[in-house]
């Protein structure tokens, strides 16, 4: 499901980005993707972005919250529903510090505008539970992480 973002969605987003890079960049902040600390700063605020425009993109389909503006901690809409945004048309990531999260947490993919390349358009792939995601996603180890992959072709689609 294709969404779209207007100038001042597009504009909380942005305020969202900005505020998520600067937390990212204080001295002593450790991330959880260890890979992350090696890419341009540039690159780190467009990942910000398309994060937040994912995540934003969710909560005006749903008409939920989008918690990036009440706080870190909460779930990224709503009460249960944690946003992935993947570039590249890729699967759906769930990472070990998410494991413990109730089962019924919805992991929902999100991929950005691959014609446009327009940062406010995203398409909502589809969503999964994470009990779901536990028993049919497959374990994978990046380094000392360890994660589980879901194919979007087993995702719960929007309609």
């Amino acid at each position: 499901m294709l969404v779209v973002l207007n100038d001042q969605e597009m504009a909380r987003a942005e305020a969202a980005a900005e505020q998520r890079f600067e937390a990212f960049n204080r001295p002593g902040r450790e991330h959880r993707d260890t890979m992350i600390h090696h890419r341009h700063p540039a690159t780190l605020y467009h990942l910000n972005l398309k994060g937040a425009v994912a995540e934003l993109a969710e909560a005006k389909m749903t008409g939920l919250a989008w918690s990036s503006e009440h706080g870190i901690g909460a779930a990224d809409v709503g009460d249960y529903i944690e946003v992935r945004y993947a570039t590249d048309q890729r699967n759906l990531i769930i990472r070990q510090a998410e494991f413990n999260k109730p089962a019924n947490t919805e992991f929902v993919l999100v991929h950005g505008d691959t014609e446009t390349h327009d940062d406010r358009a995203v398409t909502i792939v589809g969503w999964i539970r994470l009990h779901e995601a536990m028993i049919i996603g497959r374990p994978y180890r990046n380094g000392n992480a360890n994660m589980i992959i879901v194919d979007q072709t087993l995702l719960y689609p929007y309609d």
